[in-house]
């Protein structure tokens, strides 16, 4: 156990990391309850890590490795309305490796693809 990451408000619906692989690292967290991301600093402090929140501003530009948020710009816009999915808010969501497509799910067992 390094730190934590509080104040979620509810159940952590996704985590990801950015591509960093030296410190500072940065993560997003998000969960259903609250609908809103969060992002974590991890820094290095002789043996010990630091874990702080940050504002989403200081990490706008940063390119993540992973995407399983349902919620941010990647996946703004996902559920068009004609597809009947208006009603039934995504719970999950994660993007190729590739950057090329993604695939979300709903509460109603139902997944699509975007590319």
């Amino acid at each position: 156990h390094v730190q934590s990451c509080e104040e979620h408000g509810g159940a952590i619906s996704a985590i990801d990391w950015s591509e960093s692989e030296e410190f500072p690292l940065y993560a997003q967290s998000s969960s259903a309850a609250a609908r809103a991301l969060r992002r974590w600093e991890v820094t290095q402090a002789g043996d010990a890590h630091v874990v702080r929140e940050i504002e989403p501003a200081s990490v706008r530009d940063e390119p993540w490795r992973t995407w399983t948020q349902s919620l941010g710009w990647h996946v703004k816009g996902l559920l068009p309305s004609a597809l009947g999915w208006a009603n039934s808010p995504l719970t999950c969501s994660t993007r190729s490796f590739d950057r090329r497509m993604i695939a979300s799910g709903n509460k109603e067992g139902n997944i699509l693809l975007f590319h």
